[in-house]
Formats: structure tokens, sequence, C-alpha cells
């Protein structure tokens, strides 16, 4: 998030801007149905993020 921070949305046109919300909803959608139908995913990150911390 913090990359998006330092972004200028504003120098696109109205149907960039909205194309890019929308581009960035499907993601998060297409992101949640993989981790949920893949839960070793979470397993593998949760035993990374214990031998990280």
């Amino acid at each position: 998030e913090d990359a998006q921070k330092n972004l200028n949305v504003s120098i696109l046109t109205i149907e960039q801007q909205e194309k890019l919300r929308q581009f960035k909803i499907q993601t998060r959608i297409n992101n949640e149905t993989y981790l949920r139908a893949h839960p070793e995913v979470d397993e593998i990150i949760g035993d990374f993020l214990r031998l990280v911390y």
C-alpha cells in the first residue's frame, strides 16, 4: 500500500481510473479464490513467518 501512496492516479483519465479500479477488484477476487482453493499456501506462509520471526 505504501507504493500506492506514491502513485498519482489523477493523471489518468476517468475511464483509465475506472479500469484500474476494476482491475484491482478483480485481482483481489482472483487472489482470494486461489488462496481458498490452495490451503497449503497458508501453511507455507505460516511456516515461513515462524522461521523469520
